[in-house]
């Protein structure tokens, strides 16, 4: 059963373009909460490589009986810088599809608008 507001072939009928549009607005919904997630990952990783590396560093200074936790430590860091630059990969994929995300919604919410329309001056020239 159509929708008593559809309109033209090929057209969405505001209900048909208000449920895209909010379809859209949960896309963008989650992907903000991923962008947000991401950067807090990368912001964990960028901190736990910095105290490792500051790990390493002391490590160096210490006896021959640090050489070993000198060893841990640099392996240590170099696995944290691997996850922050992994994670700041991720930060911007993040960012990228938010960037999608409301571009889709914009046009979702631009379609309603435009359908909205359509409905309600198709009913003005029944009207008169």
């Amino acid at each position: 059963m159509s929708d008593a507001t559809s309109t033209d072939a090929g057209l969405p009928s505001p209900s048909d373009a208000l449920g895209e549009w909010r379809a859209a607005e949960q896309t963008a919904a989650v992907a903000r909460r991923g962008r947000l997630g991401a950067e807090a990952a990368a912001t964990a990783a960028t901190e736990a490589a910095q105290a490792a590396q500051v790990t390493a560093d002391t490590a160096k200074r210490a006896a021959e009986a640090a050489l070993m936790a000198e060893e841990s430590a640099s392996r240590t860091a170099a696995a944290a810088w691997l996850a922050a630059a992994a994670s700041d990969v991720g930060a911007s994929e993040a960012r990228d599809d938010l960037v999608r995300a409301d571009a889709h919604e914009e046009r979702a919410e631009r379609a309603y608008v435009e359908a909205l329309a359509r409905t309600s001056d198709a009913g003005d020239g029944a009207d008169g």
